[in-house]
């Protein structure tokens, strides 16, 4: 007698679907399992023979062949295990054989027969919701996840004995609480540990209101990490289905879940990182901090520092907020709309441009230090901004002085800058730095002296194509800071002053 479920594979952050073929044999006793299985799914068969046997349930004394279709498509992972014991038992007969074609079953055994955690419930339950499957049978541990995905029936379930109990007895779904999305307010770092930095803040606060990416350029110590790690501090929380996007792609890379957070994620990978590491890769694709900081924020502090060839790999995923990695085998395509914001010494010593003559370096370790970020990546960087140093005065009253805590008001102006853009794209997806060239025209509104006022920069400092349509964005955001509804000469010089690359070589 065959056998058939149904579980799933997952392929960069999607699951497709895999049938799962179990044949009972009259032969000698044998267990095999054939369609690409990966090494923790050929080890499975000793975790499925003492499932089913500590479960209460005979596992067949004769040769057991299981098949997983398509037979192309690499399986990985331990979330099969279910499927295959379910398939077993029905090609057994101590299960009508057609009990589990209608559902998707996930789930990873112990030996005992109770189902563990997995990390393939949010994949799964997207896979049920577009297809004609009856529901969704996982671990008990999955359902609260699994459920913030609506219009899905969920039979959760803690042991091997109570799913073929669902199957039989073909049970009503119970009642699922979803997992609640996390609005906690941010309880990280605030601007209030920053003294001084206006103009860092400034840009910041630009960044964060229409997604512009930012270089901050200064010495050693002059907060520029600081400024950093507090940006998503006045960012607004994830929606409902953003914090899903980003939970899929914790589970796709096998990270620990953190639940649904309305937090932005925040990633700062050390300039060690390898070109996989940071863009995604490997002989069975997985996503690089670039996707891993979707819906948040990518730190790159020494941007120097990092591999070249991983730096210039960014340029993709800059422009077009995806990541695609082609193997032999597969195609997989990864989510990466992130905020770059980078952190960049002058020069090798990281003093030129400061008062006191502290800078040891000559000219051609100047030019040599600041080529390593080529010119197509810093044409990608929207904001360039100098960190000074904070003086020696400011420095000894530190102790003494209560600092303000501007964090609340950045946050008010940036969600009212972004409230404004909801409104004129009627989306809450796009960001004036992801505005098409039609909406640019429609939409980035100038005044006659602020167009006049790019258009002699364009020829004035040599601004590229993409340099004059970003310095555009970037006015249409400051305009939106200032609840204006054109782009006004301020605006556009404020613009055109961070469009100038004055952080590479030190201050203006």
């Amino acid at each position: 007698m065959t056998a058939q479920t149904r579980s799933c594979a997952v392929v960069g952050v999607e699951a497709v679907e895999v049938l799962v073929e179990a044949q009972v044999i009259p032969a000698l006793r044998r267990f095999s399992i054939v369609g690409l299985p990966d090494s923790a799914l050929r080890e499975s068969k000793d975790r499925v023979r003492c499932a089913v046997e500590n479960s209460g349930f005979s596992f067949p004394n004769r040769e057991v062949v299981v098949s997983l279709a398509p037979a192309s498509l690499p399986k990985h992972g331990s979330h099969l295990d279910l499927a295959i014991a379910v398939s077993i038992l029905a090609a057994d007969g101590q299960l009508p054989e057609d009990a589990a074609k209608d559902f998707l079953l996930i789930g990873e055994l112990a030996l005992n027969g109770s189902l563990q955690y997995t990390g393939s419930s949010l994949a799964a339950a997207h896979l049920v919701k577009k297809s004609n499957l009856n529901g969704l049978i996982l671990p008990r541990a999955n359902a609260a996840l699994a459920a913030a995905l609506e219009d899905i029936k969920l039979y959760p379930a803690q042991l091997l004995g109570e799913v073929i109990a669902i199957l039989k007895e073909r049970t009503p779904p119970p009642r699922v609480n979803s997992m609640p999305l996390s609005t906690t307010p941010m309880t990280g770092p605030s601007y209030r540990d920053v003294y001084g930095q206006s103009a860092a803040k400034r840009v910041l606060e630009i960044s964060a209101a229409g997604g512009h990416n930012v270089l901050l350029t200064g010495p050693p110590g002059s907060g520029k990490s600081m400024l950093a790690e507090r940006l998503p501090s006045i960012m607004p929380p994830l929606s409902k289905d953003c914090a899903i996007e980003v939970a899929l792609i914790r589970e796709a890379s096998h990270l620990k879940s953190q639940g649904l957070s309305a937090a932005p994620p925040f990633r700062a990978p050390h300039h060690s990182t390898s070109t996989a590491g940071l863009i995604g890769g490997g002989s069975r694709p997985r996503p690089g901090e670039v996707s891993l900081a979707h819906r948040g924020v990518l730190f790159l502090d020494e941007l120097p520092e990092f591999r070249r060839d991983a730096l210039e790999a960014l340029r993709t995923p800059l422009e077009r907020s995806t990541v695609s990695i082609s193997r032999a085998n597969v195609c997989t395509s990864f989510p990466a709309r992130f905020l770059l914001i980078a952190a960049m010494n002058p020069c090798p010593c990281g003093y030129f441009g400061t008062k006191g003559g502290r800078c040891t370096c000559l000219p051609t370790e100047i030019a040599k230090y600041c080529a390593k970020v080529s010119g197509p990546l810093m044409d990608r960087i929207d904001l360039n901004v100098w960190v000074p140093p904070l003086p020696p005065t400011a420095l000894a009253k530190i102790p003494r002085t209560q600092a303000v805590d501007e964090t609340p008001e950045m946050r008010r102006r940036v969600l009212g800058a972004r409230a404004r853009q909801r409104e004129r794209f009627r989306s809450s997806s796009y960001l004036n730095s992801t505005m098409s060239s039609d909406q640019l025209k429609s939409l980035a509104q100038t005044s006659p002296q602020s167009q006049k006022l790019i258009e002699q920069a364009a020829y004035t400092a040599a601004l590229s194509a993409r340099g004059f349509t970003r310095a555009l964005k970037v006015a249409r955001t400051i305009a939106d800071l200032e609840e204006s509804e054109t782009i006004e000469p301020p605006h556009m010089q404020e613009a055109l002053s961070y469009r100038l690359p004055r952080g590479v070589t030190g201050p203006k």
